[in-house]
């Protein structure tokens, strides 16, 4: 069984937030902690999935006072492009491609542990 990377679904999550307080520019995010998980539905009607999940952390530049957006502003969105940003391309592409091959590995290990049967009631 071959799997599709479509057929993967992925998701970012920012499970915490580092701050410090700065005089003038109030609460600011110093680090962010964050998973990356990519799972995949066993069957189409079971609640099952393959899944494999990266987790870590990210410490920010000084902010740009410029640029700079209050802390209770900050989107989900936002915050997740600033870890991505500081990840990077290569970091973020050599996660997904761990993913798609741990999720092939769990696949072949169901698979060859499974002594199929004919549905009870098929015949």
């Amino acid at each position: 069984m071959t799997t599709s990377t479509s057929q993967i679904s992925y998701t970012w999550d920012i499970t915490g937030i580092g701050t410090i307080q700065d005089p003038q520019l109030g609460l600011v995010v110093t680090d962010l902690y964050w998973v990356y998980e990519g799972r995949l539905q066993v069957q189409s009607d079971s609640p099952e999935f393959w899944l494999q999940a990266y987790s870590g952390a990210v410490k920010l530049n000084d902010p740009n006072p410029q640029t700079f957006t209050q802390f209770q502003n900050l989107t989900k969105v936002e915050v997740l492009a600033w870890v991505q940003s500081k990840l990077g391309q290569q970091s973020i592409d050599s996660m997904t491609a761990d993913i798609v091959k741990s999720i092939q590995s769990q696949q072949h290990a169901y698979l060859a542990n499974i002594d199929w049967q004919p549905l009870p009631w098929a015949n």
